[in-house]
């Protein structure tokens, strides 16, 4: 607007100077000429400072424009933020809704102050059972009982926990709730507190217990039945070990008083015999006793003045003879600084000390023992001894040693065949030391020997007492513990003839009438050790190689008792029984038919019995069971009586089968057990060595015929000669051989041949060190 109101102006000025100009001209121009320049120069900057307001106009309206726009986009962003956050949230209350009601535990939502629930999933009504609408309708209270288990009201601790909770800890308690009907329902409830404003929201997440409180309860009164069942088993132990040393003192005076008789040399051999027996018997009781009353916690410590050294040099003197018969060095050291006198139970330090160092003797064949007592650690009042056992004898593998403190645990599963025990002396000495207050360990290596360590603590009898040096056990023999002479084995009573002896007939084998015995057997060394004990039982005894043969010779005569082998060529024993019993219907007569298996388990004693036999025992066959079996049998029931028949007969396996075939062991064992040997080959020492030939006769040819069928791929043939092998070898305790032809037996059974040749040079290594250890034996 002013700039067109100023170039009217201009235009008005310049039109006056113009007409100025031609009426008066000259100097009388000059001052319209300055008001007109001046006028125009006016012009000029008003119209320059209009150019730049407008131009700063121009400018303010785009940014106007540009930040608009931004304004526009920035609304734009943030109403799809608000949009994507309203989906998030949606799809996240979608997904904690799905969990909820998904969720295998009942979940709900409390409202505190107003004392009403706010929501519950599906479980939470299934739990309290239920619709929505009345749950939420109820009052928390009405969902549990009055009092709790633990006789506090239910309203009290519900408030209480709620408090807990609502401070932002997380609750976790066991909870009785119940439904409407009354039912109770243990449950674990987690209550935690819910941000909510001003609001007390608080979740509850409860999940029934009821089957682990079933399970719990269950396992409450199994421990108390155990518990209950372990005392009476500890009393009946201590009553029966009570019980039986009475008779066990009549055997052991009697055998004495029998000793001192006149006897011959084989007689006093039986003698001997019987007295080594009861002894141990005796030794086995008082470790049964003493573990009964262990495990009772019947056992009690004794608090009296000792000398420590007489008691270690009585325990120790008194293994001396056991020690000096296997030509053992046994010795013993105490140290200087070791207190004379002290205060506790010397009869269980000497147990504790007897334990082990018989441990000891009875694994080590040479070298010797050695007892060695030191000061551990002394205060004012009490003192603490280490005392070990070192000996040079069979060692213990690394991967038993943890285990040889427990209770009827051995290094392994022959040690008890080969030397004896029940596996007690070690956790005995274990438990007996942890009474004294100490500790017991051992360091051991196969092959070197084994150290058992002990600590046992002492009160102190009078300050000052003084030692008085070290004392050696009188069983010492010549001051060095490395051994000399190898142990002697024992093989079978002296002094007895072979065939004489296999005809003694001890009174308690004595059989109620003579029976003639078919005897099917296709392993000679098996017929040898079976005819010798029924013949020397005046048995008449016949002889099959195999099935075959056995129903020729029963068509053929009369028989009041067959012993039946399993595993024959030509025919098994099993259909060989089968033939028999039908060639028997129709008839008055039932000759028993016993069989004779390694095998043991109660399926094979069922097949025997479904093939028709009469009764089942095990090999090597043990004298008293194949005694009892043939006298149960046949000792009052004449050969024509009819018998019951097989299928029906209840009679269980001897007792004696488990520890008739210990000598079937999985471990490698022994080479040779003459100890074995000579308990299951009656006639001594002369027939053991008749069939030490017999057998170094017959491994030769048992062997070729294992390799032949290893060669021809027959596991039919390898299962046959593998199995009459093992049987030969059982007899006299060679474990080695065992264990690996009862491999070989085992793959031609399964038809798995891929291994046997590999294994049948394991055979053939054990046979030749059998054959090596037979000859040197019996041959040298």
């Amino acid at each position: 607007m002013w700039f067109g109101l100023l170039l009217l102006v201009g235009l008005a000025i310049c039109l006056l100077w113009s007409a100025l100009g031609r009426a008066a001209p000259g100097w009388s121009n000059l001052p319209v000429t300055l008001v007109g320049a001046a006028f125009l120069l006016a012009l000029a900057f008003v119209m320059y400072r209009e150019g730049q307001a407008v131009r700063r106009l121009r400018s303010e309206n785009q940014l106007r424009r540009v930040a608009l726009q931004a304004a526009e986009a920035e609304r734009d962003v943030a109403v799809g933020e608000r949009k994507r956050i309203a989906e998030e949230l949606r799809e996240s209350e979608q997904r904690f809704k799905m969990l909820v009601d998904h969720a295998t535990e009942a979940i709900l939502l409390l409202d505190v102050d107003a004392g009403t629930f706010i929501d519950g999933n599906p479980n939470a009504l299934e739990l309290f059972d239920l619709s929505r609408e009345t749950f939420l309708e109820m009052h928390p209270v009405d969902l549990s009982p009055p009092t709790q288990p633990d006789g506090r009201p239910s309203e009290e601790s519900a408030r209480e926990k709620i408090e807990r909770a609502l401070t932002g800890e997380a609750v976790v308690f066991e909870w009785t709730h119940c439904q409407p009907g009354g039912k109770q329902i243990p449950c674990e409830v987690r209550l935690l507190g819910l941000p909510a404003g001003d609001r007390n929201i608080l979740r509850a997440s409860i999940t029934d217990i009821t089957v682990r409180k079933e399970a719990e309860s269950e396992l409450r009164r199994a421990k108390e039945a155990a518990e209950a069942a372990n005392s009476a088993k500890s009393d009946f132990l201590a009553n029966m070990s009570h019980e039986i040393r009475t008779p066990m003192n009549g055997i052991i005076g009697m055998t004495a008083l029998l000793a001192g008789t006149e006897l011959d040399d084989q007689q006093r051999a039986y003698v001997d015999m019987v007295r080594e027996s009861a002894d141990w018997l005796l030794h086995l009781v008082n470790d049964i006793l003493d573990f009964s009353k262990i495990e009772a916690g019947k056992l009690r410590l004794e608090a009296i003045h000792f000398p420590l050294r007489a008691t270690v040099n009585r325990a120790v003197a008194a293994l001396a003879s056991e020690a000096q018969a296997k030509d053992l060095d046994l010795a013993t050291r105490i140290a200087p600084d070791v207190p004379e006198t002290l205060s506790g139970d010397p009869a269980r330090l000497r147990q504790i000390i007897v334990n082990l160092v018989g441990n000891a003797i009875k694994f080590t064949a040479r070298g010797g023992i050695e007892v060695d007592v030191s000061l551990d650690d002394s205060t004012d009042e009490t003192v603490t001894i280490h005392c070990f056992v070192r000996d040079t004898g069979i060692g213990i593998p690394p991967e038993l040693q943890d285990n040889v403190f427990e209770q009827f645990v051995q290094a392994d599963t022959s040690t008890t065949r080969r030397f004896g025990g029940t596996g007690l002396g070690l956790s005995i000495a274990s438990k007996l030391v942890s009474m004294l207050e100490g500790n017991i360990w051992l360091e051991s290596q196969p092959g070197v020997g084994t150290t058992v360590h002990f600590t046992a603590r002492f009160a102190l009898v009078a300050a000052g007492a003084d030692s008085i040096g070290a004392t050696a056990s009188p069983s010492r023999n010549d001051g060095s513990l490395p051994g000399h002479s190898p142990a002697k084995r024992t093989a079978a009573p002296a002094g007895a003839d072979g065939d004489q002896a296999a005809r003694v007939v001890p009174q308690e084998f004595t059989p109620a009438r003579q029976l003639r015995v078919l005897l099917v057997e296709d392993g000679v060394v098996n017929r040898r050790v079976a005819s010798g004990m029924l013949t020397s039982w005046g048995h008449r005894v016949e002889f099959a190689n195999d099935g075959a043969a056995a129903i020729a010779l029963f068509e053929a005569g009369r028989f009041d008792v067959i012993l039946m082998d399993i595993q024959m060529p030509v025919m098994d024993g099993y259909e060989a029984t089968r033939q028999i019993r039908q060639a028997e219907v129709g008839s008055t007569t039932h000759v028993p038919i016993i069989a004779m298996t390694a095998a043991v388990l109660d399926e094979d004693r069922d097949r025997c019995l479904a093939a028709g036999m009469d009764d089942f025992i095990a090999k090597p066959i043990n004298i008293k069971s194949l005694f009892e079996t043939v006298e149960r049998l046949t000792g009052s029931t004449p050969s024509t009586a009819v018998a019951a028949p097989a299928a029906t007969n209840g009679s269980s396996p001897p007792a004696s089968t488990a520890a008739d075939v210990a000598g079937e062991s999985e471990s490698e064992g022994d080479v040779l057990d003459l100890e074995e040997a000579a308990g299951r080959i009656p006639g001594g020492r002369a027939e053991l060595q008749a069939m030490a030939e017999l057998l170094l006769a017959e491994l030769p040819g048992m062997l070729n015929r294992v390799q032949e069928a290893v060669r021809a791929e027959d596991a039919d043939a390898l299962r046959i000669a593998a199995h009459g092998l093992k049987g030969a070898a059982v007899v006299f305790g060679a474990a080695r051989v065992v264990s690996a032809a009862r491999n070989l037996e085992q793959l031609g059974k399964d038809n798995q041949l891929e291994r046997a040749e590999r294994l049948q040079g394991r055979l053939v290594i054990t046979v030749d060190e059998l054959t090596a250890a037979l000859r040197e034996e019996f041959l040298s």
